[in-house]
Order: C-alpha cells, then structure tokens, then sequence
C-alpha cells in the first residue's frame, strides 16, 4: 500500500455543460510520476469535505455554497470556486490524519476507478466502431486499502439441523380435544 503524502491533488480546470459544472481533479502521484485526471461536481466534491470533517481535524477552507447567486451561471463564480477548490486540495495533505485516512484513501481509489471505468468505455466505443469483439478490462495502480467483506465459511446451521432430525426417533405426537377442539399439547399436558 502506497502512502497518500506523495499524491498531489489539483483542480486545473472545469467543465460546463448546459447547467451542470464539472470540475477536473488531476490525481498525481509524486514518487512513480503517474498521474490522472477525473471530473466531479461540486456536490461529490462537498460529500467528501462532509465526510473529512467526521474525523475532527483542522481542514483547509472548502468553498461554500452561495443561495444567494447561482454559481453555475456565472463563469467568474465558477472560477473563483475552482481556485478555492484548488487551494483546498493542495492543503489537504497538510494533516497526517488525513492523509492516511481510509476516507481520502477511498476517495483517490474511487477517482481511479472512475477514470478506468471512463477509459474501458472508451475503448469498447472504438472497438464497436471498427467493427471487433474485444473484452477489456482495466486494472488500477492503486491497491484498496480496505479489507473487502467476505463470505461467511460456517455452513448455514439449516443443513446442520436437518441431518440431526433426520437421525432421530420420531416423537409420538399427543393431540388433546378439549371442548372438540384439539389444543396445543403443552398447554394441558404441563399444568402448574
């Protein structure tokens, strides 16, 4: 597993499209010189503020939301969020805490995820344009540092059960008519 401490984040640019801004994160990492770019909206981008803030450490300033104003119709407001996006994802790194929480950790795993799951599709547009079959996959540089959930190896205790009855005598059963109305046997046969 790879330390956070040599990736940079940046936010160089964005994209509009009809009302929807993206904003391009450029994930590097330092020591291998491999680096990547992802697009995400500001409300992804909040999320992952909104999670950072769970483990109580001095962040950098994420750029509010402004009610007032829409952000998203102004191209000076959108670049002015950009560079405070920008300042905060270079400072991020700044706490050890987080840089080696799981939850930045997740979240530069995810953007490579995303970005292959972009390039896999890509390809598969081109192949299907040249006429050819091809399966692709892509595999991350990035190993995940949480553990996957696994499958239980204990076998279901209903096969166990069913064995164990199977083996054994089977119980007279005793029908009580009360009122000619059969009851439930432990009721009258266990009177206190």
């Amino acid at each position: 597993m790879q330390e956070n401490a040599s990736i940079l984040i940046t936010v160089p640019s964005f994209k509009k499209q009809d009302d929807v801004v993206h904003y391009q994160l450029n994930l590097e990492e330092l020591q291998r010189g491999y680096n990547f770019t992802v697009e995400y909206r500001y409300s992804d981008l909040k999320r992952l503020n909104e999670q950072l803030e769970t483990l109580k450490v001095q962040l950098p300033k994420f750029p509010g939301t402004q009610w007032w104003r829409n952000t998203n119709a102004n191209p000076e407001l959108i670049e002015h969020r950009r560079q405070q996006l920008d300042s905060f994802f270079r400072n991020l790194n700044s706490s050890k805490i987080v840089r080696d929480s799981l939850i930045l950790k997740n979240f530069i795993i995810d953007a490579q995820k995303e970005r292959d799951k972009k390039i896999e599709k890509m390809e598969k547009q081109k192949i299907k344009e040249e006429g050819g079959q091809v399966s692709l996959k892509s595999k991350s540089k990035f190993n995940t540092p949480a553990c996957q959930p696994m499958k239980s190896p204990i076998l279901e205790p209903v096969g166990r059960s069913q064995s164990y009855e199977k083996n054994q005598p089977k119980k007279e059963r005793i029908n009580i008519a009360f009122g000619g109305v059969k009851t439930f046997r432990g009721i009258l046969a266990n009177p206190k």
